[in-house]
């Protein structure tokens, strides 16, 4: 896996597989979209590409005229919704206007669609695509307690649904230690949410069975990367670190692992 940066806007994400390749994003211009396939050419050994749009916002598929006609581009239905509404056209007729490397988009849409989830079998690796990877309270606009959207895709990437229905249970639950007091939900009623949303989300046997691992799983992963991103000197990871906030998730991954079979016996 290989993150293609373009400065201060979106990455792209590009997945080599023993199938194809997947580019997931292709930036905000066709430019940035080739000299970034350019860089990957050595890598891509010549399989077949598959390209994801995550989602519609401009820096996420205005790439996408680099790719049309050599490659499938896939994108979730509601894709089509975002395409169609007259505000699309609008934000690249301002972008267009201020500066010049925009002038050369065309506004591609995806050639297959889906609704729901969608695997891809790279056959080595495999991938429902495509997780949010940030789903929590914070990132969802609600009008009238009711939601309504959902914000900060910056750290989309293809993984296992489970991935993501793991961090989206901790955070709505939340499942974290009451002993911190910015916890307002003792364990009882953290269980009690968690079904609800496990419920609602339409979870699986054997997606409940493996939740609670796979939460711990993902906080650990979670705060490897800050650590990592805070000793290579990124400055917002380590005043995280420096705050506590990892060491925050690893006492809930101590917390979870505690409470284990209590979240198993309300799951189910």
């Amino acid at each position: 896996m290989v993150i293609v940066r373009a400065g201060d806007e979106v990455d792209a994400v590009f997945v080599r597989t023993e199938r194809f390749n997947a580019l997931i994003d292709t930036l905000g211009t066709p430019e940035l979209c080739r000299t970034a396939l350019d860089l990957l050419e050595e890598k891509a050994e010549a399989r077949a590409l598959i390209v994801v749009n995550s989602h519609m916002d401009w820096d996420h598929f205005w790439g996408n005229a680099a790719i049309a006609g050599r490659a499938p581009i896939i994108a979730h239905a509601a894709a089509l919704d975002r395409l169609r509404d007259p505000t699309t056209q609008q934000v690249l007729t301002d972008k267009a206007g201020e500066e010049s490397r925009f002038r050369d988009v065309d506004i591609i849409g995806p050639d297959i669609t889906f609704s729901g989830s969608m695997v891809l079998n790279g056959g080595d690796l495999t991938r429902e695509i495509v997780c949010h990877a940030d789903f929590a309270p914070y990132n969802v606009a609600t009008v009238d307690h009711e939601a309504v959207g959902i914000i900060d895709f910056d750290t989309a990437h293809p993984a296992p649904r489970l991935w993501d229905l793991a961090y989206a249970v901790y955070r709505w639950a939340p499942l974290s230690d009451p002993a911190n007091p910015a916890v307002v939900f003792g364990l009882d009623e953290q269980l009690r949410r968690a079904e609800i949303f496990c419920s609602a989300y339409g979870a699986t046997v054997e997606e409940r069975r493996r939740l609670p691992k796979m939460i711990c799983r993902r906080l650990q992963a979670l705060v490897d990367f800050m650590l990592a991103s805070a000793a290579a000197g990124d400055e917002t990871f380590a005043e995280d670190v420096s705050a506590g906030d990892a060491r925050l998730y690893l006492n809930d991954i101590g917390y979870v692992g505690m409470h284990r079979d209590r979240l198993w016996k309300a799951l189910f």
